[in-house]
């Protein structure tokens, strides 16, 4: 483990969060588009499952994906109160280019978040972004043209937050950029 990785500094003296389990229905394809897009590299070893595909974390904890025949109904999707999405923590300074990584690769989806709207089948549609939409629990509109959600071949959903890492690890960090709090010229350049 890192630097930090087991401190608990929080007032409930809750630790971090070790690992979380994610549902893939092909993980070749999981692993290229987190590879791509995430910058991190799956485990490979004689101890892991023919099934499963866990990638290192830099605070420690695991991201883990284990290859369904269906999805479940806890599996992401845009519309579903039920569904969970990951915040992936990244580098501060890989904020912004992280963004446009995604923008230059994926189209935007024309679905609006927490909308009321019937909805196509989405474990059939492809990795895409996607537009906040109406606040709800404390999500916001972005600040961009386009999304800062993204979502994988599985509707497993993901956004970034940038972290500024402390004592040279990211295991402890305090918290960068969002969509919210861009510097007005990096925003200009993303709303082109």
């Amino acid at each position: 483990m890192p630097p930090g990785a087991m401190e608990s500094n929080n007032p409930l003296g809750v630790g971090r969060v070790s690992h979380v389990v994610l549902e893939s229905r092909d993980l070749n394809r999981t692993e290229e588009l987190i590879s791509r897009f995430c910058a991190i590299d799956a485990i490979h070893n004689a101890d892991v499952d023919k099934d499963t595909l866990p990638f290192r974390l830099e605070g420690g904890g695991r991201m883990i994906f284990k290859r369904v025949d269906q999805l479940d109904e806890r599996t992401g999707t845009h519309n579903k109160w039920t569904g969970q999405h990951a915040a992936l923590l990244i580098r501060n300074e890989e904020f912004f280019d992280s963004h446009l990584k995604l923008w230059d690769a994926l189209p935007e989806s024309e679905l609006k978040r927490f909308s009321t709207e019937p909805l196509p089948d989405e474990t059939n549609l492809p990795p895409r972004t996607e537009l906040h939409g109406p606040i709800a629990l404390g999500e916001h509109a972005g600040s961009f043209q386009r999304g800062t959600t993204f979502y994988d071949w599985d509707t497993n959903t993901f956004h970034f937050s940038g972290g500024i890492g402390l004592d040279g690890s990211m295991a402890n960090y305090r918290i960068g950029h969002d969509d919210q709090n861009f510097p007005k010229e990096l925003l200009a350049q993303a709303q082109g």
